[in-house]
């Protein structure tokens, strides 16, 4: 693990310690989030609970703005009007583990944890192994007086996985949706993730906010312009409401890097090679069902393999969107850039159809695009999608490799890079605190993780592969506010290329807190 974060787990730990010490000095309704949960079963339910179409409501940009959202009738966000006859039972069926309220503060924190176990039946290798994720971790979240929030979380996880995960940590270095690893026992990983942000509502139109995490930009279960694929990065920004709810303009400034170190310094261990990104997204809702969202994101390069490290580009914090990208274009050596278009309409209450469109560069036909529409509550209690995503070779890649549009070697959009077309279908059914999905996706994409990574895009070769992926889930969901479930996995993937042909299937059981999104269906 690098220096840098050693230190920010420590700042983590030291804050955790320091804010619960206050409180149980001080003594002890749910305290309300800067930002509205970004996983998926919770975005579920605000969709079924129309969230989305409510005015003032942007959610094309994630995490959501909870401040113009009424969350009350949300499962897991709004009181529960159930009763429990014991403390147990609510702390099980209905409450955070800690819930304190004093007079200008309000704090739940909880456990985070994923115990589960598996076996994979079918393994490109000639043994087939035990699976296993051994995760623990806590939560946090604080609402001081009416304007300032906080939340912090951390998990520290060992984990045995199918083969075909093991093959992409061996290629990039990293697990999905994470950081860097260390081998455990020979054939499994340790890893660690720390998250949190603070916000602050400075004016009913103006919010800042900074932390450590991630952004999603869409209304379907890809992003083709910015989602939550890759690892977590330090980022600072703030959000503008205005039109009386019609328009909402955020800027987020963040901090990334590559797996490449800097030249060895006097440490032991040199730091990596860092980048910095920002967005600008203006979105708009003429009406309440209606939403369209304009979209611009530059990579930044922070150091030269010739000059060494570089100053802070003030253009950075160009908060017109669309005027970087004029300025350098979609394809100059000092800005990584692309811009995009989102929509999304919900013409009846059950069905909302949405779009995404990716510019990289013309000159090169280097774009994307996705369309895609759900269907809620179909029988009071399935939920349908279906969506398609598509994005040409070379895209999102740089002249320079240290600008190429990544974060720890994954993707900062789509978690196959580019250079694919892929369908995909899920069915949703939840009812009661019953939760069964089906997932099914097809790519044919080629080999070009990695493109992002190099600087010679001439000299770009791919491999073409295809890629089909089932899953089916069933949990049942103890408690919606921390999503507390027990859950049961059963897992087929089948990709074959010109000359070789690898399946894996496996199942799992497991007990946890299902508090983020974790990508491994590519």
């Amino acid at each position: 693990m690098s220096i840098w974060k050693k230190r920010a787990h420590k700042v983590l730990l030291k804050a955790f310690i320091s804010l619960s010490m206050f409180l149980v000095c001080t003594g002890s309704a749910t305290a309300q989030n800067f930002f509205l949960p970004v996983d998926n079963l919770s975005i579920l339910r605000m969709e079924r609970g129309g969230i989305p179409a409510q005015k003032g409501v942007h959610f094309g940009y994630k995490p959501v703005f909870q401040q113009f959202a009424n969350v009350s009738k949300i499962d897991g966000l709004g009181p529960d009007t159930t009763t429990y006859y014991y403390k147990l039972t609510e702390k099980i069926f209905s409450q955070h583990l800690i819930e304190l309220r004093k007079p200008g503060l309000k704090l739940d924190a909880d456990l985070i944890f994923d115990f589960a176990y598996g076996q994979e039946l079918i393994s490109s290798q000639e043994e087939q192994s035990n699976l296993y994720t051994n995760t623990r971790g806590f939560s946090v979240s604080a609402q001081i007086g009416e304007r300032v929030f906080i939340h912090t979380d951390f998990r520290e996880n060992q984990a045995r996985f199918s083969d075909y995960i093991n093959r992409f940590v061996d290629s990039l270095e990293v697990i999905p949706g994470s950081g860097r690893v260390k081998e455990f026992k020979g054939d499994a990983y340790d890893y660690s993730m720390a998250n949190g942000y603070v916000g602050v509502k400075a004016a009913d139109w103006l919010s800042f906010n900074f932390g450590h995490g991630k952004q999603f930009v869409g209304h379907g279960y890809r992003s083709i312009l910015l989602s939550d694929n890759a690892f977590n990065y330090p980022y600072a920004g703030y959000i503008l409401s205005f039109g009386e709810g019609k328009f909402q303009y955020r800027y987020t400034l963040g901090l990334m890097q590559n797996l490449a170190r800097l030249p060895a310094g006097d440490t032991p261990e040199s730091i990596f090679k860092r980048k910095y990104s920002n967005q600008n997204y203006l979105s708009y809702k003429p009406i309440k069902n209606l939403e369209i969202g304009l979209f611009e994101s530059i990579i930044w390069k922070n150091y030269d393999d010739t000059t060494g490290t570089e100053p802070f580009n003030v253009n950075a914090l160009n908060p017109i969107p669309l005027l970087n990208s004029a300025i350098f274009g979609l394809n100059d050596a000092k800005a990584n850039a692309l811009v995009g278009f989102n929509m999304a309409w919900q013409p009846f209450n059950v069905l909302r159809l949405y779009g995404q469109l990716m510019l990289d560069d013309l000159d090169t036909e280097r774009y994307g695009y996705q369309f895609g529409a759900k269907y809620y509550k179909l029988f009071n209690r399935v939920d349908l999608l279906a969506e398609y995503n598509s994005v040409e070779p070379g895209s999102y890649a740089s002249s320079n490799a240290l600008q190429g549009y990544t974060n720890h070697n994954q993707p900062l959009a789509h978690p196959l890079g580019a250079g694919f077309n892929e369908v995909l279908g899920e069915v949703t059914y939840y009812h009661k605190r019953i939760l069964i999905s089906a997932k099914y996706s097809y790519s044919q994409y080629a080999d070009s993780l990695r493109d992002l990574l190099v600087s010679d895009l001439t000299e770009l070769a791919y491999t073409k592969q295809n890629v089909s992926f089932q899953d089916v889930t069933a949990a049942y969901v103890f408690n919606p506010r921390t999503n507390f479930q027990v859950y049961a996995r059963f897992t087929n993937r089948i990709e074959r290329g010109e000359n070789y042909s690898f399946h894996d299937q496996f199942w799992y059981i497991g007990l946890r807190t299902n508090l983020r999104n974790v990508y491994t269906d590519f």
